[in-house]
Order: structure tokens, then C-alpha cells, then sequence
């Protein structure tokens, strides 16, 4: 399944499919605790790989999802500064179009706790977000989630979340998922 890991599920329950890199292995559980039995919250996880590489790669099939379903995708704290940000815009905007029945929520890329404040990769971070934020205000089914997490949501060493960061982050998901859902009730109804 194009290089991840992870199970799927048949069913006419609401799907949440969350692609994340290995930085969010095990979110999912905490995500799936906070929904009801309405939805069922798939995994899959691409190790070792960058934004590029989770988007670009990744097309889940429109017959797949329908318009009740839910796509997360976060990615690329890890190498960030390896990529080329304009490619991998574009990769995300091909990844908004070809799952347009479904409602996307891209999580924009973390701050590096164990790089500076003022250094490159958090300045080109800051400035991906921005351009992140920017083209997703084009299409109405996907929400930029902007996560600003104080240095004691992390680890030690800066860079993964620890336990704490990872509730707050699948708390804060859940509520969004939810969210989403309700807003196409209503508009159903």
C-alpha cells in the first residue's frame, strides 16, 4: 500500500485515515479514544519520511472516501530541510484534488526544539506554514491545524512530541474531526 504500514477497514461508519510519519507512530489510539464508535480511525505510517514523500506519493483513491470521510496528514519536522518547498506545495495541492470528496486536516510542520529559535530550518519552517496556510484557504475541504506547542510538550531532545504533546495534539484532532462532522449534518439535513 504504497510503502505503509497500517490496516484498513470496510465499513459504513465515517473513516478517519491518519498518514503521518514516524514522529506521530501510536497517535491514533489517542485520536480513536476521543470519537465515538461513529467513526474508525485508521494508521498509516510512512517511516523515516519527509512531506514530500507522505503527499506526494499518496493518492488514497476518490472511490475509496467518500464525503463523510476524514483525512489527517502531518509530516516532514524530520527533514525538513532537505526539501524543495515549492515541489512539495505543489505535491500537497495534487493531494488536495485528487481526494476532494473527502474533508482533509493537514497538521503544518512542527517547530524543531532542538535547533534554535532563529535558526534556517525554523525560519523556512515558519515560512512553509505560511505558504501551507496560504493555498489550503483554496480549497474548502481542507483545514490547516497551526499546533503551538510550548518545550514541554516534546522530549528531551527536542524533536518528538512526548506523551503529553501527542494527547494534546489527538485531543485537539478529535475535536476538529468532530467538528467537521457535525458541520456536514447540518448540512445535510
Amino acid at each position: 500500500m504504497n510503502g505503509y504500514s497500517g490496516k484498513t477497514v470496510s465499513t459504513s461508519k465515517s473513516k478517519v485515515i491518519i498518514l503521518v510519519d514516524s514522529h506521530l507512530k501510536g497517535s491514533v489510539p489517542r485520536i480513536d479514544n476521543y470519537l465515538s464508535s461513529k467513526f474508525v480511525v485508521s494508521e498509516f505510517i510512512k517511516s523515516v519520511a519527509d512531506f514530500e514523500n507522505i503527499v506526494g506519493k499518496t493518492s488514497l483513491g476518490s472511490s475509496r472516501l467518500s464525503n463523510k470521510d476524514v483525512l489527517g496528514c502531518n509530516g516532514g519536522a524530520n527533514d525538513f530541510y532537505k526539501i524543495n518547498s515549492k515541489k512539495v506545495i505543489l505535491q500537497i495541492m495534487k493531494f488536495f484534488q485528487d481526494n476532494d470528496k473527502s474533508d482533509i486536516i493537514i497538521l503544518d510542520i512542527l517547530h524543531r526544539y532542538d535547533w534554535s529559535d532563529n535558526s534556517h530550518v525554523n525560519k523556512d519552517i515558519k515560512t512553509f506554514n505560511w505558504k501551507l496556510k496560504k493555498i489550503t484557504k483554496l480549497f474548502k475541504h481542507v483545514t490547516t491545524v497551526e499546533f503551538r506547542f510550548t518545550r514541554n510538550c516534546f522530549m528531551q531532545h527536542g524533536l518528538h512530541l512526548d506523551g503529553y504533546g501527542k494527547g494534546l495534539l489527538a485531543k485537539q484532532r478529535a475535536s476538529l474531526i468532530y467538528k467537521m462532522s457535525c458541520q456536514k449534518f447540518e448540512e445535510s439535513v
